[in-house]
């Protein structure tokens, strides 16, 4: 336990420290300080759990101290001492969630007193703290286990009995819900999720809309951003209108709240042990909704007549040979789009597009000197495109995109260098919003997927990373020249999550924002 005593009358300070047996108290460490600004390097030495303070000081009082400790962050706990009882010497006490406020001349077992009491309140505390840890690791330890299994099971790798048991699945003939939520149309702010936080933000979702006292219930992020939970009501039988109309109010909290849409795909199995086949069957249904729609996605049939790109791709490939790709790109674009629009679009459509695409490239380069396909896939960026496009509408649009950009790019060198630098103006100048590569490609008047390949290469960089580090660079500068809070400054720099603000700091610069702040306001930058 560490005590740190301030005065500036030298005999107090000098009766304080050597006159009391604090090591007797509990104390392992005292250190003095005769003003506020010997007590702030004694802080930065290492954090004090108990400060005597007086409160009449020369230059900063110990108020101003008191609230400097409270602006760092510090939990430590104050005792003031005071020659004046003056009403609002107590009051800024207080507020500052002082220990206690001692007049002086007071006799030393008096402070002992209250430093004893202290000591009490703070091992009080840390044995509360760590009960609820344990307390807290435990029900994490036990989430996590539950979820391993319910996830084992729906993808055919558990033990039914264990499962049951675990879980405590009821014994009911009610048949189970399984839901499916694929989370779709993603903002800005997706690289800010990691999976483990998403699965704790619909975890408390789905408690909320389905609590336990009313459903039995399960769930587990069973695949990236495919998140399963089953639901049994306590009550009876639930109809499927009655799943709709809790599924229609997690899509509002959604529209609310998250920074996505989420499509939900329903199935129900008689019992616990066909849950295994309802889970295949909805992941069919995910794959299958290529085009990423959004709301309560259910099995449908798809229009009998056959969608045939053989006419399309024939004019496609007389336009990229007479230097016309970003037409043949903005035709496919429409094609995909509206056939999805139409509901027309499944994943055999959109598989039997992408070969005919691909017979086309090939054709392309092939009778009238075009790129071979070895140079429209050269990195691994592009290695993924050629080969996950078939798998959502969104990934063939980028293909497409790609192929175009290549196509079309005539630019020199230096036109690039131009193109890149009105892209850094940008950035640099609307570095308080949320910058989207959508917005940056409008300024510059190109195509998205081309100015982040030429940014790489002039730069060494992504986009993304370019703009987190400008405004980490932004964020510095503030930290060292403004008396402005750290939350506001990220505010400022569009950050709505503080701890990803905080994160992104540190990624930068080996040190949080608080700690930057504090090194400047110490003078040690």
């Amino acid at each position: 336990m560490k005590l740190l005593i301030v005065d500036d009358q030298l005999a107090t300070l000098t009766g304080l420290c050597q006159d009391i047996d604090w090591k007797r108290e509990g104390i392992t460490e005292v250190t003095a300080a005769q003003n506020a600004m010997e007590a702030r390097i004694m802080f930065r030495n290492g954090v004090p759990d108990i400060m005597i303070c007086d409160i009449e000081m020369p230059v900063e009082s110990g108020i101003q101290l008191g609230k400097w400790v409270r602006s760092m962050g510090y939990s430590t706990r104050i005792i003031y001492l005071t020659c004046h009882s003056e009403f609002e010497y107590a009051k800024e006490a207080l507020e500052l969630r002082a220990v206690d406020y001692i007049l002086q001349p007071a006799p030393y077992e008096e402070i002992v007193e209250v430093v004893r009491r202290t000591i009490q309140d703070i091992k009080n505390e840390e044995r509360k703290e760590k009960t609820l840890n344990k307390a807290r690791n435990f029900e994490e330890k036990q989430k996590y286990f539950e979820q391993s299994i319910w996830k084992d099971w729906l993808t055919g790798r558990g033990n039914r009995k264990q499962t049951e048991e675990m879980l405590e699945v009821p014994q009911r003939n009610w048949g189970i819900w399984l839901v499916l939520l694929q989370t779709v149309e993603w903002g800005e702010e997706k690289s800010q999720w990691e999976e483990t936080d998403l699965t704790v933000v619909l975890d408390s979702l789905t408690a909320d809309i389905f609590p336990r006292a009313l459903f039995w219930s399960a769930s587990a992020m069973t695949e990236p951003g495919v998140y399963a939970f089953g639901l049994q009501s306590r009550k009876g039988p639930m109809t499927e209108g009655e799943l709709t109309k809790q599924l229609q109010y997690l899509l509002a909290v959604f529209e609310l709240y998250m920074p996505c849409r989420p499509a939900l795909y329903p199935g129900w199995a008689e019992n616990f042990s066909k849950l295994t086949g309802t889970y295949r069957e909805l992941i069919k249904q995910k794959e299958n909704n290529v085009a990423c729609r959004s709301g309560i996605v259910r099995d449908r049939i798809l229009a009998e007549e056959e969608i045939a790109f053989g006419e399309d791709m024939k004019q496609w490939k007389v336009w990229m040979a007479s230097g016309q790709s970003e037409r043949m790109s903005r035709a496919a674009e429409s094609l995909l789009t509206g056939l999805a629009a139409e509901e027309k679009l499944d994943g055999g459509i959109l598989l039997n597009f992408y070969q005919e695409f691909m017979q086309m490239l090939y054709a392309v380069g092939s009778q009238v000197n075009g790129k071979s396909i070895s140079e429209l896939f050269r990195t691994d960026e592009e290695m993924e495109l050629y080969r996950n496009g078939m798998k959502s509408l969104e990934q063939m649009l980028s293909l497409i995109r790609h192929v175009a950009a290549v196509y079309s790019q005539t630019e020199r060198e230096s036109s690039q260098k131009e193109i890149v630098e009105s892209i850094q103006k940008y950035i640099n100048s609307h570095l308080g919003e949320a910058i989207m590569k959508e917005d940056i490609a409008g300024q510059v008047h190109l195509n998205s997927d081309y100015i982040t390949r030429i940014f790489r290469k002039e730069t060494g960089m992504s986009i993304k990373s370019y703009i987190i580090q400008q405004k980490m660079l932004a964020a510095r500068q503030f930290l060292q020249t403004t008396d402005l809070p750290v939350s506001h400054i990220a505010v400022r720099l569009g950050y709505s999550n503080f701890s990803h603000f905080s994160s992104a700091y540190k990624k930068q610069f080996g040190i949080t924002p608080n700690e930057e702040k504090r090194m400047s306001s110490s003078g040690e930058i």
